[in-house]
């Protein structure tokens, strides 16, 4: 009998080179993502949206959390966007703390990642061409927010089943692939527009492709309109809140927001090198000797010829475009339609935003900038292969995707700080205000607040009166408090604190001398925007002498006198330490973290 007629048989050499290359793939994906998002997250906290979502389900019981992830949408119409932060949150909190709902959110990143890779390959079928577009997946600079827990374990969810509907899609499972898709749009929706662009990824642009393109659109804008008209009828406060801005970004940003999230593949490497530090400069360095390994070991070859448009060679013989280069048009325009399609339902943030929490706007863009790289990379390294100028772009782009290694850990770097720094804020707060009571405010003033968002790029960080201070944004810290502390049931408002915007002077006091909460933020609710507190029941922190310190004398604003409540040391009630407390208060002896500005100098 011969084995290899047998049905169990199996070619061992065969088998082990399909599972080794593709092992090493994921593993090295892996460890990109890691160290560009991850390596510092032990040291990682919450941040921005993260406050009014994963404590929530702090000391929940499996029951009370099922209800939770099915019924509480956060009032935007994704049921899958909220109940997947608050599952998966859970369970790494459960499984040992913050630290482990970040491997959970760096498994999600990893597994996108390959998914992207592995669509590249069934698609073009050329190594050099998966690997770039794969790298520039894992490092894409534009989105800076995938490090927190909002995006990794809610937005990448959603990248997940758009890229697994991509693959059933060029697998011929097209039924399958819109109900993928579906769940796209119900995890977060701008990622769901890319999806018109899979029947741009077949092999053949043939007469056929006007039709299937035609009823692709036809199938993903009927489900768009009724999932609006859901939303809308549930008086979803997205769909409620459309406005003539609305418009207006649903017709600039695929125009701004491509060129910004292509520009940052340039201009955050140049921005990395011009900041390097020898802790980055170890790293970029370790990273690219890795790349031109992985370059070097690759050889690159053209894409397939089936991929040519015929409807170019015109321009071919018109610019005597090299034939190695034609195949290269299709990907080129499937990038870029991709790259448009990133933006029209960001309708709430602005395309050219750069930096803290609006960046995310970008993150549907990933699949078209990652495809267009894939192109330039592979067409320089083709084109230096003829011209014999291999180690020139091998150690070119070897160095430009080191850089953007670095700029990922700067970025790690910043949520790092900004952890440290809330740390130091609230181990104060609790320390100057121990007489907390039913519906009291503390107001902060913000001139001695550093701004540690991540910065503008080039310019320097310093401590000016900006509302988005401490943590990203100023709505976040009202909710604080109360997962710090158990305060009694009976109490009806717990305390807030609110950090005061720049002009507080002229907004914070009514004729009655009341203390208006609305001179605090500007994103507030409608009870808060109307809520006004006697000054008994005020407490006012602001920075003297590089520190924090409680306002005892009276707070004086024009020509008048506030006397603001006075500390008591006596009979306190003991509160209850809550999951928090020892996250975000420093143990005694602990050094203290300096989270101030610095005290400008006189000359």
């Amino acid at each position: 009998m011969n084995l290899k007629e047998h049905k169990f048989y199996t070619d061992d050499s065969q088998t082990r080179d399909l599972i080794i290359p593709k092992l090493a793939i994921l593993l090295g994906l892996g460890s990109i993502v890691w160290v560009t998002n991850f390596c510092y997250s032990g040291s990682f906290g919450l941040y921005e949206d993260d406050w009014v979502r994963i404590p929530t389900v702090i000391g929940l019981n499996w029951g009370e959390l099922f209800h939770k992830v099915i019924f509480e949408t956060g009032g935007q119409g994704r049921p899958f966007h909220d109940g997947l932060i608050f599952l998966l949150s859970y369970i790494g909190i459960k499984l040992g703390g913050l630290k482990y709902a970040y491997v959970i959110g760096f498994i999600i990143v990893t597994i996108n990642a390959y998914l992207f890779y592995t669509f590249l390959e069934k698609v073009y079928q050329n190594r050099v061409f998966s690997i770039a577009g794969a790298l520039t997946f894992c490092l894409f600079p534009a989105d800076s927010t995938r490090d927190y827990l909002t995006h990794s374990l809610g937005i990448q969810p959603s990248l997940a089943f758009l890229l697994t509907a991509l693959h059933l899609y060029v697998s011929g499972k097209k039924k399958l692939s819109y109900l993928v898709v579906f769940l796209c749009l119900i995890a977060y929706e701008p990622l769901f527009t890319v999806f018109f662009v899979a029947p741009l990824f077949a092999r053949q642009w043939d007469s056929k492709l006007p039709k299937e393109l035609f009823r692709h659109g036809i199938v993903l804008v009927s489900v768009i309109l009724c999932a609006g008209i859901l939303r809308k009828l549930s008086s979803e406060n997205q769909i409620s809140n459309f406005s003539p801005l609305s418009i207006v970004l649903l017709a600039i940003n695929p125009v701004v927001g491509p060129i910004t999230s292509l520009a940052m593949l340039v201009y955050r490497s140049i921005e990395t090198l011009l900041k390097l530090n020898i802790e980055l400069a170890f790293f970029s360095g370790l990273a690219g000797i890795c790349f031109v390994c992985l370059f070097a070991y690759f050889q690159p070859t053209p894409l397939d010829s089936s991929f040519r448009i015929q409807a170019l060679e015109k321009v071919k013989r018109r610019y005597k475009i090299p034939n190695f280069f034609q195949p290269y048009a299709k990907p080129l325009i499937t990038g870029s339609i991709a790259l448009m399609l990133a933006y029209p339902l960001a309708m709430t943030t602005y395309g050219f935003a750069n930096n803290g929490r609006t960046a995310r706007v970008h993150a549907p863009a990933i699949i078209g900038v990652s495809i267009l790289s894939a192109c330039i990379c592979s067409a320089i390294l083709l084109a230096a292969n003829k011209h014999n100028r291999q180690r020139l772009a091998v150690f070119g782009l070897a160095g430009f995707f080191a850089l953007l290694v670095g700029f990922g850990m700067r970025v790690q770097q910043d949520y790092q700080l900004m952890w440290q720094h809330q740390r130091g804020f609230w181990t104060d707060v609790v320390r100057l205000c121990p007489d907390l009571n039913e519906g009291m405010v503390i107001f902060v003033e913000p001139s001695g607040l550093i701004d540690t968002r991540q910065q503008v790029p080039f310019r320097a960080s310093r401590g000016v009166s900006d509302p988005r201070q401490i943590k990203g944004i100023e709505w976040e810290l009202p909710h604080v408090f109360p997962y710090i502390y158990q305060f009694p049931s009976s109490w009806k408002i717990p305390p807030k604190l609110f950090r005061l915007q720049s002009d507080w002077e002229d907004k914070i006091l009514t004729k009655q001398n009341l203390f208006r909460v609305s001179a605090a933020i500007d994103w507030i609710s409608i009870d808060e925007a109307s809520r006004e507190v006697e000054s008994n029941n005020v407490i006012f922190l602001e920075t003297k002498s590089g520190k924090l310190t409680r306002r005892i004398a009276p707070l004086t604003i024009g020509d008048r006198q506030i006397q603001l409540k006075e500390p008591t040391l006596i009979g306190l009630p003991k509160f209850k330490e809550k999951y928090f407390y020892n996250y975000l208060v420093q143990a005694p002896g602990e050094q203290q973290i300096d989270y101030l500005a610095p005290v400008p100098t006189t000359k």
